[in-house]
């Protein structure tokens, strides 16, 4: 007997169903008993880790990311934020590079390794958008290590907290969660 079952993410963006991009085929963990299922990995790539076995659906699970652009465009500024801090976290230093060269590679590997390029206009949109995830995200570790050479370290939190709100709307029960005032240093 299996005690999960995990099938291939489909996802539809806007209006077109995405092979590529490395959007697909996005395998998740969709049916489990619940005692044998914990949460693992790390913010924000958090998942279900199992305990016992799991059977591959060949059945695509539907997936509607986002209604519009400007719905995609908002949770890459949501989740960036969240990565920033979880690097910052682990001390994981800025580099010039980060923000120069890994969005370019990131573009060359999700449209020409992982074929978005076979989804055309929308293909390229996407893998634009995650090669400016990938840079959104640097230039928010940049923006919490510059502003700590500036400030005490209760104002900073205080700072990069209202920064992340601002700049990507996250939702003040996310903040509360995360408990930075006492467990980001």
């Amino acid at each position: 007997t299996y005690q999960g079952f995990s099938m291939p993410r489909k996802t539809q963006h806007p209006a077109q169903w995405i092979q590529g991009c490395g959007w697909y085929p996005d395998c998740k963990l969709g049916l489990f008993r619940k005692d044998l299922g914990e949460w693992a990995g790390e913010n924000p790539h958090d998942r279900v880790s199992l305990r016992g076995k799991c059977k591959k659906l060949k059945a695509d699970l539907l997936h509607f990311a986002f209604k519009d652009i400007k719905e995609h465009m908002n949770t890459i500024f949501h989740y960036a934020g969240i990565a920033s801090l979880e690097m910052r976290k682990k001390n994981k230093p800025f580099r010039l590079a980060d923000i120069t060269l890994r969005p370019m590679v990131t573009f060359i590997r999700d449209y020409f390794l992982r074929k978005g390029i076979f989804d055309g206009r929308m293909g390229f949109i996407i893998c634009c958008m995650n090669s400016f995830a990938v840079f959104c995200k640097y230039i928010y570790l940049y923006e919490i290590y510059r502003k700590m050479r500036h400030r005490e370290t209760g104002e900073f939190v205080q700072d990069v907290i209202f920064y992340l709100y601002k700049a990507s709307d996250m939702p003040g029960e996310l903040i509360e969660k995360c408990d930075l005032q006492e467990n980001f240093w």
